[in-house]
């Protein structure tokens, strides 16, 4: 097949299932996380021959009471850089509290989402 782009999402690698729990609107008692949590990913990916990366460089980030999550892409002499990583408080999420956290995981989700485009070299 001649493709014209390849799509790498390094986030799936990380990413957080949070976003996919807690989604009751009616939730009555705290989310519990006993700990805080954190993971961290460094990804560097060499393109095949004839493939360059075809974003541009950039940092994205979120931040709020229930935690980070941050990530920042570059091109080194043709070759993509990615870091990204996330922290969590550990501490209850009161039941008036459960939509800024519902919103924060949504847009950490969507941040972790980012995609990684490969374009053919002309």
């Amino acid at each position: 097949r001649n493709h014209v782009s390849m799509i790498m999402r390094p986030g799936d690698i990380i990413g957080s299932t949070l976003s996919n729990y807690f989604r009751s609107a009616s939730r009555t008692h705290p989310v519990r996380f006993r700990f805080g949590s954190c993971s961290s990913l460094e990804l560097t990916v060499d393109p095949p021959a004839g493939w360059k990366p075809g974003i541009p460089d950039g940092a994205d980030s979120i931040r709020s009471e229930f935690g980070t999550w941050s990530t920042s892409w570059e091109t080194r002499k043709n070759t993509f850089h990615m870091i990204t990583g996330y922290s969590l408080a550990g501490e209850d999420v009161s039941p008036e509290r459960y939509p800024s956290f519902q919103r924060f995981l949504d847009s950490a989700l969507v941040l972790g989402r980012r995609e990684l485009v490969m374009v053919r070299e002309n």
